[in-house]
């Protein structure tokens, strides 16, 4: 964590950098069904100076050396890399604690009650596309760009598997074989993705949708701006703006619409 906030300030990705509030902690046992490898949980709508976490899942005690093993070739040090960015910096924490500048105090609790999730998941994983761009790699860029690719290939099977499971009745056991065969995922990543998929519903799309929004307003941003497109300026501008739909944000960026947030 410390390294890549490190590279943030070097590379001038975003204003913030200071986190005083983020606490690293085990995912608590009640929710690593949900939670199967890590999740960023921000304070409280209502208290939002209590602390922000990031939690992350341990592998259990129980499992035979066979799964842990799966665990840590899915998530080795370029996975666990950009899963930090992700989840952490300057993916859901950081995007939260922008979020958290927002006045009035009405406006910032609506939002983070009912944030935008493609805005949300979106962002982390444009996140991880913007932190390769500037050349965060764990001193291997080619295995990094690998991982790369099969995060993008996790999103489209992420996509899939939720439409079709809940309406179109593909089994676990077609699920699993998706993510393993054409994702090229471990077999515990995708038995975890199964129960996580069953849990919940429509969330698992949304990092497709969001990241095409997040992507083509970038674009969109850099063609407007010429030359004088500043990484930094863009991203702390659609941060304040907080978690509305990224159409809701294209239109306040692209009308010059001052955000209510202020950096500190």
């Amino acid at each position: 964590m410390a390294e890549i906030n490190d590279f943030i300030r070097k590379k001038g990705v975003l204003s913030i950098t200071d986190y005083p509030n983020l606490k690293v902690i085990p995912t608590p046992e009640f929710m690593r069904g949900s939670y199967g490898i890590a999740g960023a949980v921000f304070a409280p709508a209502l208290e939002p100076n209590l602390s922000t976490f990031y939690w992350v899942t341990p592998i259990p005690k129980e499992w035979t050396d066979e799964q842990a093993n799966g665990r840590l070739r899915e998530y080795n040090k370029y996975k666990l890399l950009s899963l930090h960015v992700h989840e952490a910096i300057p993916g859901h924490v950081v995007q939260g604690i922008y979020a958290n500048l927002i006045t009035p105090d009405w406006r910032r609790i609506l939002r983070a009650v009912y944030g935008n999730t493609p805005y949300i998941e979106g962002w982390a994983v444009y996140a991880e596309h913007v932190m390769e761009e500037v050349g965060l790699n764990g001193g291997d860029a080619t295995k990094m760009k690998l991982i790369s690719l099969k995060a993008n290939l996790r999103v489209l099977t992420n996509a899939i598997i939720d439409i079709r499971m809940h309406t179109k009745g593909m089994t676990d056991e077609e699920c699993i074989a998706l993510m393993v065969e054409k994702g090229f995922q471990e077999k515990p990543e995708a038995v975890g993705k199964v129960q996580r998929c069953q849990l919940d519903y429509v969330q698992l799309n949304t990092y497709y949708a969001g990241l095409r929004e997040w992507r083509t307003l970038r674009a969109d941003a850099q063609k407007k701006a010429g030359k004088d497109f500043s990484m930094k300026a863009y991203h702390d501008r659609v941060l304040m703006y907080g978690p509305i739909p990224v159409p809701a944000v294209r239109k306040l960026y692209m009308a010059g619409v001052e955000p209510s947030a202020k950096l500190p």
